[in-house]
């Protein structure tokens, strides 16, 4: 059925190309759009078909999950933070007659941002060890 319905939006961009309406490039980006779509739509249709349950999948794909969660939160916290930090640490030591230079601003978050990933990533590993979902038991109560 979304096959059909993409093929048919297709179709209706190329008469729209016809007639004028769009330029090439609309088509070429909704054809390419559609085409993703319609991967990730068979893709999660097939996904739906398979029902493994395998525990030890099950307890790495939470594993990965805290860590991508604790980087992101990482990465937030620290987008804001070390920046004002520094800002704050310069402004702060020129007060006390300390001349101090600050590094660039872009400087300052692409370093934050590398360290809340590291750190959140850590800190989303440790956060998961001490869960319950890090225990096999979890998954599967026999074992």
């Amino acid at each position: 059925m979304a096959i059909a319905i993409a093929i048919a939006i297709l179709s209706v961009n190329f008469v729209l190309l016809y007639i004028g309406y769009i330029t090439e490039t609309t088509l070429f980006i909704d054809s390419v759009g559609f085409t993703l779509g319609i991967i990730l739509i068979a893709i999660a249709l097939e996904e739906r078909k398979r029902t493994a349950y395998e525990p030890s999948k099950l307890m790495v794909r939470y594993h990965i999950s805290y860590i991508l969660v604790g980087a992101i939160a990482g990465m937030a916290i620290c987008f804001f933070a070390v920046p004002l930090l520094a800002i704050g640490v310069v402004v702060l030591l020129r007060s006390f007659g300390y001349l101090l230079g600050l590094f660039s601003f872009e400087w300052l978050l692409v370093t934050g941002m590398i360290i809340g990933v590291v750190m959140g990533s850590i800190w989303g590993h440790f956060l998961f060890k001490r869960s319950k979902y890090a225990k096999i038991t979890y998954y599967d109560p026999f074992a």
